[in-house]
């Protein structure tokens, strides 16, 4: 442990500060060692991690922020980096690309039905503009759920308002990341309880009717899949009207036979292929010549 402490010393000491007063690091281990401090000093987040807040810190160099400004601004919410709200528009504003923006509440400040967030960016002519409704938070859930919404509802709409309008004009700029607090309302939004509806319980319904014949079925199975044990072909029974040692007219030159009852219960659908004892004639498999 004293060991550490002094790896880290030996770390900060090297960190130098700009001429604005914000930390210079040099490489991943530094920003490592700031870390540590920040979460020690109960400078970070609840919940942040020396790792978190390390990748906060690399995440937050590339958007121009410096270490103690990154680990506060930016959250992690399911696996993605967000802006909190101000930072984004901290974030924007320092990039110098903002010409200007105006905040409309309508259709006032006291009767506030909605907001909308207009911004310039400079070299275009056309603004950038969002739009937020107590509507659209009821719609998705938000309006009077306990927190800044309940509190300070006007302020929450501006933001989602301001967060559209940033996001379209400046997406370069924040690198594609959104804001906090709309991540953090998907995530909550997301968690549903499913309620059967009539569709889902006629499916129900008819789940224990299929579960049931498929019993059935495998308790009585089709004719066709009856092992039918081998035996000596059953002795022949010619019909009535056989008569003499070759077929009457009329049948076709086939001989007629009657199945005995144990080979119907058994599944035997073709007549046997022996003929009468003492006819010396060959069927032919197509039922065709017959010779002496």
């Amino acid at each position: 442990m004293a060991n550490d402490m002094m790896r880290m010393q030996e770390a900060l000491e090297k960190v130098q500060f700009s001429d604005d007063g914000a930390l210079q690091l040099r490489n991943l281990g530094e920003a490592f060692c700031v870390a540590r401090l920040l979460i020690g000093a109960g400078f970070a987040p609840k919940g942040a991690t020396v790792e978190s807040a390390t990748v906060s810190i690399m995440k937050g160099r590339k958007l121009g922020m410096d270490p103690l400004t990154a680990v506060q601004g930016i959250a992690s919410i399911n696996g993605r980096p967000t802006l909190w709200g101000d930072a984004m528009v901290g974030v924007v504003k320092a990039s110098g690309l903002l010409a200007r923006e105006k905040t409309e509440y309508l259709p006032s400040v006291k009767e506030c039905q909605g907001v909308r967030y207009t911004c310039w960016r400079k070299g275009m002519e056309e603004p950038y503009v969002g739009f937020f409704t107590i509507r659209q938070a009821q719609q998705a859930g938000l309006w009077g759920k306990p927190g800044p919404w309940k509190t300070n509802p006007e302020r929450m709409l501006m933001q989602r308002a301001r967060t559209f309008a940033l996001r379209d004009g400046f997406s370069d700029v924040l690198q594609g990341m959104g804001s906090a607090e709309e991540a953090m309302d998907e995530a909550r939004s997301a968690v549903v309880t499913v309620e059967a509806t009539p569709a889902a319980e006629g499916e129900e319904a008819r789940a224990p009717r299929a579960r049931k014949r498929a019993s059935a079925g495998a308790l009585v199975a089709p004719a066709a899949a009856v092992d039918v044990p081998q035996s000596p072909a059953p002795e022949a029974v010619v019909s009535p009207d056989f008569e003499g040692d070759a077929p009457r007219a009329g049948d076709g030159g086939q001989y007629t036979h009657s199945l005995p009852e144990s080979a119907v219960a058994a599944g035997v659908t073709e007549p046997p292929s022996a003929v009468p004892a003492g006819v010396g004639v060959d069927a032919q498999p197509n039922g065709g010549d017959f010779l002496d």
